[in-house]
């Protein structure tokens, strides 16, 4: 019975758990919600994070900064207001109700008006269309909002227009702001096709909208290319805007000089080899759908890259299930998104990913410690178990004792690992691969200095016996060795590769009650009669 329970490392499985429940709990106090203990290993092996821009890497507390009439704004401030939500609650829609407001436009419209038609965003078109029938007027008021080449595409402004619409957008752009058209138009009953109803659409002017990045961003980016972690911008906006924003951030997305930003367009009618060729070069992706984030997850994980996407809409769904971490929005998520999902963010933040990370590296790095105590403590046990019966000697360890070891004072020392902050250089090392497991070829070491520890225990017992001592007082000398040198094994393995007064971990107050703890087991297995 004693060598089964040496043999079987008994304290191996809830000394993961409790690491991984412990490294949950760390993760939910800085923000991040993970609904997977496994989810936890997973995140200090990331090479690729893929990120949405607004809300994520931006505040996504959008402000109107300008707009730009083809002719009166005051008709294209009305008719962005009733291009919004009845009741506005997306960031777009209350910035543009809120403006409209202090320019003096009734945006009580939205609620004294009839909502007769309500055609929802068109990922393919890029635009959303609303048709009111407004109090007081005989035709129905047709509205829509989104892209300028979506709506371009429904009202053929001519071209001295166009490239005027064209200019004012790619300067705005440049300056970073997201931008939308707006169209709006007449008709005198509604049909049942969309298209019927956007023909009497033209274009009204742009409204460019701020978006400041978030702080600690472009730090958390820089700590990322640091840490041998890709980030790439995944974004619906215009590529000006894009390339505006990745200077911002200080996201590398040129080659040569030149930029490289793809577009949903250099997605469309590629092949799974095209795919993957374009997104090993671009950090950027402008004017994407939803369902092409799925299509970029399979791509960098059919390269062997372990993948990261946040998403927050319910089309992100499928981009979330795909990835090895999907990273829901808490404020602006949707329910089918955090489902979808194996993490949550509480405050939406980039930033808040790359501490997840930093503190998914150090977990499993202490994990590898605390697995490297195991082993060298379960040395002693196995050989104590096996020799001392061999040579005919009364047993060292009874089975209440390797109980003890194994059940208790194992897990509860590994607390010590899990309190250890994380090392100098966390993030400044590429990702472990995701199979390398516990790195076992590192454990010769560890085994060393239990194969060192079992040479003490086991030879001090064979010399009481040998000097007549009773066998319960050499079976407590060597039971007090082996508990007593418990705190020098545990301060060995926290570092390695240094002595023991050059530590590089402080001594915690987690340490202190585990030696307080050691101390007490070492003089309750010694002076307990029924334990010795």
């Amino acid at each position: 019975i004693g060598l089964i329970v040496a043999n079987v490392p008994e304290g191996l499985l809830p000394t993961i758990t409790l690491a991984l429940a412990l490294g949950v709990r760390v993760l939910a106090r800085e923000g991040a919600l993970v609904k997977r203990l496994s989810a936890v290993e997973t995140l200090g092996s990331t090479t690729v994070i893929c990120t949405d821009k607004t809300g994520t890497l931006t505040h996504g507390s959008l402000t109107v900064a300008d707009v730009w009439a083809t002719g009166d704004e005051a008709e294209l401030l009305t008719a962005a207001v009733l291009a919004c939500e009845p009741n506005p609650f997306d960031p777009l829609d209350v910035a543009i109700v809120e403006h409209a407001r202090t320019r003096g436009i009734d945006v009580d419209l939205l609620h004294r008006s009839e909502l007769v038609a309500d055609w929802p965003f068109d990922p393919a078109r890029k635009h959303v269309t609303h048709a009111w029938r407004v109090p007081g007027r005989q035709p129905v008021m047709v509205t829509s909002k989104g892209s300028l080449e979506g709506l371009v595409s429904i009202t053929s402004p001519g071209d001295v227009l166009r490239h005027e619409l064209d200019a004012a957008n790619r300067t705005f752009a440049d300056s970073g702001m997201r931008v939308i058209a707006v169209a709006g138009g007449e008709r005198h009953t509604v049909g049942v096709d969309r298209d019927d109803d956007e023909g009497v659409l033209r274009l009204l002017g742009l409204v460019a909208f701020s978006d400041p990045i978030r702080d600690g961003v472009p730090q958390a980016i820089a700590d990322c290319r640091a840490a041998g972690i890709r980030v790439i911008m995944i974004t619906g906006d215009h590529p000006a805007t894009a390339h505006a924003v990745a200077e911002g951030l200080g996201l590398p997305h040129t080659v040569d000089g030149v930029d490289l930003i793809a577009t949903g367009a250099d997605l469309d009618g590629r092949d799974d080899d095209g795919v993957a060729e374009l997104v090993a070069s671009a950090n950027v992706f402008a004017r994407t759908r939803p369902e092409q984030k799925h299509l970029l997850v399979g791509a960098l994980r059919r390269a062997g890259h372990v993948v990261a996407m946040t998403g927050d809409g319910i089309n992100d769904a499928p981009a979330l299930r795909e990835a090895d971490i999907g990273v829901a929005m808490g404020v602006r998520g949707t329910t089918v998104a955090r489902e979808a999902s194996s993490m949550v963010l509480v405050d939406d933040n980039f930033a808040t990913i790359v501490a997840a990370v930093r503190d998914g590296r150090r977990i499993v790095d202490n994990l590898v410690r605390a697995f490297a105590y195991l082993v060298a403590f379960h040395v002693p046990l196995l050989l104590a178990s096996s020799i001392v019966p061999l040579l005919g000697e009364p047993l060292l360890l009874l089975p209440v004792h390797l109980v003890i070891l194994e059940i208790l004072l194992h897990p509860v020392v590994a607390l010590v690992f899990q309190a250890d902050p994380a090392a100098p250089d966390v993030m400044r090392r590429p990702p472990q691969r995701i199979d390398a497991g516990l790195r076992l070829r590192s454990m010769g070491v560890p085994a060393l200095l239990g194969l060192t520890l079992a040479v003490g225990v086991v030879g001090g017992y064979l010399v009481a016996l040998a000097a007549d001592w009773p066998v319960d007082r050499a079976r407590a000398l060597a039971l007090a060795t082996l508990f007593a040198a418990q705190p020098l094994l545990l301060l060995a393995v926290r570092s390695p590769g240094r002595p023991l007064w050059r530590s590089e971990r402080p001594f915690t107050r987690t340490l202190w009650w585990i030696v307080a703890v050691v101390a007490v087991a070492t003089v309750a297995v010694v002076e307990l009669g029924p334990v010795s």
